[in-house]
């Protein structure tokens, strides 16, 4: 307090700087004392700390501020008034909320975090899974349609060489009853013998 009074711009020695009567003690009911050297004269100062900070250097801080006021405008620490700024309720709120963000990770939020990665791990790797299912399914069905036309053109390609294999075969035979009729009838006109002409007219 005495730090913060002495930096304060409204803080004012001059009621102890000009006191240099000697206190009266009669009313106490001890003996008057004439001697002026022994008389009880102190004159407050401020404590001196070499390692608290030059108040009257820095600004006064707007969430605490100290004022000295003297109601009666005398030299006296008659009436002597503080007057005390509390910081606001949403500058608590604040600083609530700074350290919540800045609240270290419990073990609880690690295990979430570690459940949700392999969640979200394990639905890519399903994801994937499902993908090549469908590749492996596709590529199973156009091979079973290939191979399917592949069959049906072997089958109409053998049944036409099986019916071109038939019908030179038949080709064949026709050819060789053929030659065979013309051989039998060659050889009935042979043993017959010449045919009168007269029998032919």
């Amino acid at each position: 307090m005495a730090a913060l009074v002495g930096g304060s711009p409204n803080y004012s020695c001059k009621a102890v700087s000009n006191s240099q009567s000697a206190l009266d003690l009669s009313i106490l009911g001890t003996e008057n004392l004439d001697d002026e050297d022994e008389a009880i004269c102190h004159t407050p100062t401020l404590f001196e700390d070499k390692d608290a900070p030059d108040w009257s250097s820095m600004p006064p801080s707007p969430s605490l501020l100290v004022v000295m006021d003297d109601k009666d405008g005398n030299d006296g620490h008659a009436g002597e008034r503080l007057t005390l700024t509390i910081p606001s309720k949403r500058a608590a709120d604040s600083a609530s909320i700074m350290q919540s963000v800045k609240k270290r990770k419990t073990a609880q939020d690690l295990v979430k975090e570690v459940a949700d990665a392999e969640r979200q791990a394990r639905l890519a790797m399903n994801a994937t899974n499902a993908k090549e299912r469908t590749a492996r399914e596709q590529i199973k069905r156009q091979s079973a349609h290939d191979t399917a036309i592949a069959v049906e053109h072997l089958r109409v390609k053998a049944q036409q060489e099986q019916a071109a294999a038939q019908h030179a075969h038949e080709l064949c035979m026709m050819d060789k009853q053929i030659e065979l009729a013309r051989l039998q009838r060659g050889g009935y006109q042979g043993a017959l013998g010449p045919i009168d002409p007269q029998l032919q007219g």
